[in-house]
């Protein structure tokens, strides 16, 4: 089984009137089992082709987490294409560099989210672009899905097959754009075997069967939700449940109850305060039975971490606890059936995980990016350390070079940068994988991140952010003289901005130009906080090198109370 596609077609044939999806119509729910996901793969495989779309070809994908982001994306591998996932909360210059850089020849967008999206037809080497939700208004120069998968029906199965059987592990899959340090984001290519050996290992991991499910809500385009909702499903046979608004994460959790749960930092800090909000009204007899009952779970979590039984007056106390108090609000927060809870793209703060170990929710911490597909390293049930991201996967290397960085090694790790040969020989060399990130390897194969040598923020909700190219930006308006952003584990991006002469205290220049940069920025790299900081930058302080650059982390930790004071705001 050398790719993704084979495992789609052998879970069609294994389970194929068992759910696959499910996506909301008109306020329901419809399932769709894996004949049909495969059948709907299979036609709009051949309608790509049909298009001219060739081995190798790239198709470029926009859109929130919608059932056929995940059709686009399994049939143009099985066309022996390769997938570009685009970010919809990305700004049209950032798309625009996107499908120009790849050569996308098709371009998939939900266009009623996308008013802007005639801006993009007109790049020069994209053929079609093609609306993916159900019903949307139709717009001069976007194809209708259903009429453009139609117009396979004149390429033959056998054709198709063809392309699927020609395909191997070494064969382009996916590019992910990941930010960049040098301001424009790099493409990861990923292998078919890269994504196929990420997901076997992350099914294993969890044990997973068709009686699991999971919700699709992070961005398609980051390779997190990409492995989990693309290309794990078919792998592991788990039911995907698409959640389209981070907005309703809440009430189709609620309903869904999912056996695995994946999520950010900044999801379970919310879990968290929503529960400790509603503990706050509640009486002080409920506050004290929460208290017991959480600790009792907390010292059942210590046992299971450490792979242990939790032995019969701590089984007792922990079902009681467990009926009384644990199990209702579990299913308040629809982590009812959990049973495999995963938080990674930034780390999770230790009181965080405290507290969902106290409801018996042991969140399980990994390492990785998009280079190695993922996950590297993961905390697992029975081999859990809080504070580190867990042992290297099976079959992968994890090893600390002299500096201190992190090199990793193994059949995860990514072919090299899209069109970018320099940027690939810096990053890989003599097989390993060079991360740029600090830490350690323990005797007993814990993995603990201490820091990064590239100055890449990564925010709690784990958006990767190059700060250099925003801060040049915004020093090229006369009234900055100086900017340093932050946000490394915040829930946004915030500045730190130092006036120039004669606009020492205009908050109407700095908003200003605040507001001229947002506008070329997405979402995730927008700033949304600043402040004026009155004090000198020195050398002497060690703040400025002798050739008068900003050393950021010294900065950052000078200015510590500043920057807590403007995220307190």
């Amino acid at each position: 089984m050398p790719t993704i596609i084979d495992a789609l077609i052998e879970r069609g044939a294994r389970s194929p009137n068992v759910p696959a999806v499910h996506e909301q119509l008109a306020g329901s729910w419809r399932a769709i089992s894996w004949a049909e996901q495969l059948e709907r793969v299979r036609q709009m495989a051949r309608a790509m082709i049909a298009a001219g779309i060739e081995p190798g070809d790239r198709v470029a994908i926009r859109g929130p987490n919608l059932a056929r982001w995940l059709v686009a994306a399994l049939a143009a591998q099985a066309a022996g294409a390769v997938v570009v996932g685009i970010y919809h909360t990305a700004s049209i210059k950032q798309v625009r560099y996107i499908l120009d850089h790849s050569g996308a020849k098709l371009l998939f967008v939900a266009v009623d989210q996308d008013a802007a999206a005639l801006e993009l037809t007109d790049r020069p080497a994209l053929a079609h672009t093609i609306a993916m939700r159900p019903g949307q208004q139709q717009l001069e120069g976007v194809d209708d899905w259903q009429a453009f998968a139609r117009a396979g029906e004149q390429v033959s199965e056998a054709e198709l097959d063809a392309r699927i059987a020609a395909l191997g592990p070494a064969d382009l899959a996916s590019i992910v754009y990941t930010s960049g340090t040098t301001g424009q984001p790099k493409g990861a290519m990923l292998t078919h075997g890269n994504l196929l050996w990420s997901s076997q290992q992350l099914a294993g991991i969890a044990q997973m069967s068709s009686a699991d499910s999971l919700v699709s809500y992070l961005p398609l385009a980051h390779i997190a939700e990409q492995l989990a909702s693309v290309y794990l499903p078919p792998v592991g046979g788990c039911a995907v449940w698409m959640c389209e608004s981070l907005g309703d994460l809440r009430t189709v959790l609620a309903e869904v109850q999912p056996t695995l749960v994946f999520g950010v930092p900044q999801v379970w800090e919310r879990f968290e305060d929503g529960v400790l909000a509603k503990l706050a009204e509640a009486s002080p007899t409920k506050r004290l039975l929460f208290r017991a009952a959480t600790t009792i779970g907390r010292q059942a979590s210590d046992r299971t971490m450490a792979g242990q039984p939790l032995g019969g007056p701590l089984a007792l106390a922990k079902r009681g606890a467990d009926r009384l108090v644990l199990d209702p609000v579990r299913r308040a927060l629809g982590l009812g059936r959990v049973r495999w809870a995963l938080s990674g793209a930034a780390a999770s703060k230790p009181s965080t995980l405290e507290f969902f170990a106290g409801l018996g929710i042991v969140l399980l911490e990994g390492y990785g990016m998009t280079e190695t597909t993922a996950p590297s390293a993961n905390n697992r049930p029975g081999a859990t350390a809080f504070g580190t991201v867990g042992k290297p996967l099976d079959g992968v290397e994890i090893r600390q070079a002299e500096d201190g960085e992190l090199l990793v090694r193994g059949p995860n790790v990514f072919a090299g940068y899209f069109a970018d040969p320099a940027a690939s020989e810096a990053a890989l060399r003599d097989g390993w994988y060079h991360t740029g990130d600090l830490g350690r390897v323990d005797a007993a194969g814990f993995v603990t991140l201490t820091g990064r040598k590239k100055d890449l923020i990564i925010t709690s909700n784990g958006k990767n952010v190059a700060p250099g190219p925003i801060e040049r930006a915004l020093e090229a308006d006369l009234a900055i003289a100086r900017a340093l952003l932050v946000g490394d584990g915040r829930p946004h991006v915030g500045a730190l901005l130092w006036m120039a002469p004669g606009f020492e205290t205009d908050q109407r220049a700095a908003a200003d130009a605040v507001g001229r940069v947002n506008a070329d920025l997405s979402r995730a790299e927008q700033i949304r906080v600043h402040r004026i900081v009155d004090t000198e930058l020195s050398v002497e302080d060690g703040q400025l090198t002798a050739t008068l650059k900003l050393r950021r982390h010294r900065v950052v930790v000078d200015h510590a109370p500043l920057i807590d004071e403007l995220y307190a705001s």
